[in-house]
């Protein structure tokens, strides 16, 4: 069944989500042609049922839907050329597998959801709204010192969906910050993400995920190739 992750003479995986955004997937929905959204909203219908027959680990918000629209448009993404690339591509979207630590940044009215790692000298940010997190084992706040602004910055560019290079100096210390020992709760391993990216440089990557999911594959890293692209 195509959207649903399978493995060669296995039943589908059912991925395992810790972050979606549903602002992503309203933004990609009317964009797509009549004809297209006709037929992947049969293929969600499908693949709900999938999911509600056996999803842990979901907040109440029709989990299984939601699961379902993040495994099917993320496949029909990964299906038009150009559209996802690795890490180190060009592509709107960057798909990848890395051990990511995860933790939600708060300070005063400031929240975001943060997952990153870095590999061979590259840091990758991943940020995003906390309504996006699925589930309560990558909710925890992280005790951080990192200021209200900056988390506000970051918190609009990835609403947005654009960064700017003009504030390359505040997503360098934010990241910075949040992947500084001991400062993100939560080490759930290697975790596979669709992302857009936000901003780039030689040693960052930032990007809005359209979600995050937890794997069994195991991570092969795309840092020196990013680093060298």
């Amino acid at each position: 069944m195509s959207g649903i992750l399978k493995r060669p003479g296995d039943h589908p995986l059912r991925p395992s989500y810790l972050y979606v955004s549903r602002t992503e997937l309203k933004t990609l929905a009317p964009q797509l042609s009549a004809r297209t959204r006709l037929a992947l909203e049969a293929r969600i219908k499908v693949s709900t049922a999938v999911y509600a027959r056996g999803v842990k680990g979901f907040t109440p918000d029709a989990p299984p839907e939601l699961a379902a629209k993040a495994s099917v448009i993320g496949g029909y993404l990964e299906k038009r050329r150009g559209e996802v690339s690795a890490l180190s591509g060009a592509g709107r979207y960057v798909k990848g597998v890395m051990s990511l630590r995860c933790g939600v940044l708060r300070d005063y009215a400031a929240e975001l959801a943060f997952f990153g790692g870095e590999e061979e000298g590259v840091r990758i940010a991943l940020v995003g709204s906390p309504a996006g997190l699925v589930g309560t084992a990558v909710g925890e706040a992280a005790d951080h010192g990192l200021d209200y602004y900056a988390l506000q910055l970051l918190g609009t560019a990835a609403e947005n969906g654009r960064g700017s290079s003009e504030w390359s100096g505040v997503y360098e210390a934010v990241a910075e910050g949040a992947l500084s020992p001991g400062v993100l709760p939560s080490a759930p391993g290697p975790l596979e993400f669709l992302a857009k990216p936000l901003f780039r440089s030689d040693r960052l990557l930032v990007a809005t995920p359209v979600y995050v999911t937890a794997t069994r594959y195991t991570p092969r890293s795309d840092a020196h190739a990013y680093r060298n692209r």
